[in-house]
């Protein structure tokens, strides 16, 4: 917090990369959020494939927040209980643990996101209380620091010492070059508000080269391209939309009970995106729902239902992978007594699938570690 008032002074100064609202082509989309569908997997997915992240002593993950697949490395943040990352290899095994919590050289404060830069073989861990990058190679060994100069809760990597923060304070965009050097700043759009909300580490989207982020009380999607943060895409959801002055109003004391009262949708999360397809997370009211858009028929769907067709045990945190595959992940205690659980429900899963996870709850006890699920897209 201590250098982030520093910063925006520094970004009154400079040149927006985005203030040419002219130039700007943003994609206005409709939502009904009166009318929600039910997805169902089998529409959208196919052919589960399940990767256990193998179980040792050292390997326990206390919860996941996010996880990064790489081509040779599935990488987990557990930010909450250990405040570790956890490497295992495509197929599940085990590589090593990053955890070097403290205040001395080459220690974090803690990790509030991270990054695997492939070109580099680089891990770069994001220390938020610190405001500072710190950079690991994949055996764990510590390079360097970048002192960021920024509190965010968001944080990707660009390209070599060149990072994207989502920042706490008004959920501003900065991209950063080198030891607290701002290359740019987004500016406030019309229809977002500014307020503190603590949001998840899923606000910007990097895959096939492009990179999206999203604020929780705007409802805009923003194109990150070079030094330059513009809105892309704008999600309209009518009267439901919060009001340009609702914080202004409400501050603190009743906006929960406000947003309730008139089924207000807010807090844009779990963004995740690829060549076609555009998804997240929005509360609404007392409850949420997910937006799913095709980019390419250029259609919006909200759900607030899901159906697993496929496997029945509705794995969690669907996050999409390049251009053909959905990450999702299972904790083992709900393949318990999975014969039973599919009868009961009266399901009829594929042969070869049940046999699968039939086998995985034979093996795998509750307290093991989560188990991936990786479906092909249709």
């Amino acid at each position: 917090m201590k250098s982030i008032f520093g910063i925006m002074s520094l970004c009154i100064l400079i040149l927006l990369g985005c203030n040419n609202k002219k130039d700007q082509q943003i994609k206005s989309i409709k939502i009904d959020c009166q009318k929600h569908e039910s997805f169902v997997y089998s529409d959208l997915f196919e052919n589960p494939e399940f990767i256990p992240l193998e179980t040792t002593k050292e390997s326990i993950i206390g919860g996941i927040n996010r996880i990064q697949v790489s081509k040779d490395y599935i990488i987990i943040l557990d930010r909450d209980i250990s405040s570790s990352l956890f490497v295992f290899s495509r197929q599940g095994k085990f590589i090593r643990k990053i955890s070097s919590q403290g205040k001395g050289p080459g220690e974090y404060i803690s990790i509030t996101d991270f990054q695997y830069h492939e070109e580099e073989d680089r891990m770069y861990i994001y220390d938020g209380e610190a405001e500072t990058v710190k950079i690991f190679k994949v055996d764990g060994s510590f390079v360097e620091n970048v002192k960021a100069g920024v509190f965010a809760s968001s944080f990707r990597v660009l390209d070599r010492n060149r990072f994207l923060f989502c920042a706490f304070i008004n959920y501003s965009f900065y991209i950063t070059e080198g030891k607290e050097r701002v290359l740019s700043y987004r500016e406030k759009q019309d229809g977002e508000n500014s307020f503190y909300f603590a949001p998840s580490s899923y606000m910007i989207s990097q895959n096939c080269n492009e990179v999206l982020a999203c604020a929780t009380f705007s409802p805009y999607i923003y194109e990150v391209n070079d030094n330059r943060i513009t809105p892309m895409y704008y999600f309209d959801f009518g009267e439901y939309c919060l009001p340009n002055d609702f914080f202004e109003k409400y501050r603190k004391e009743n906006w929960k009970h406000q947003v309730r009262k008139k089924n207000y949708c807010y807090a844009f999360n779990g963004l995740t995106h690829n060549k076609r397809y555009l998804m997240f997370e929005v509360f609404q009211g007392r409850g949420g729902c997910s937006i799913f858009y095709d980019r390419v028929k250029g259609e919006a769907y909200s759900f607030n239902k899901f159906k697993d067709d496929l496997t029945y045990i509705y794995p969690r945190m669907n996050m999409l992978l390049g251009d053909d595959k959905m990450l999702c992940f299972v904790e083992p205690y709900k393949l318990k007594n999975y014969k039973k659980t599919i009868k009961i429900m009266g399901a009829d899963p594929d042969p070869a699938i049940q046999h699968q996870l039939q086998d995985l709850s034979e093996r795998f006890g509750e307290s093991d570690n989560p188990i991936l699920v990786i479906y092909d897209l249709k």
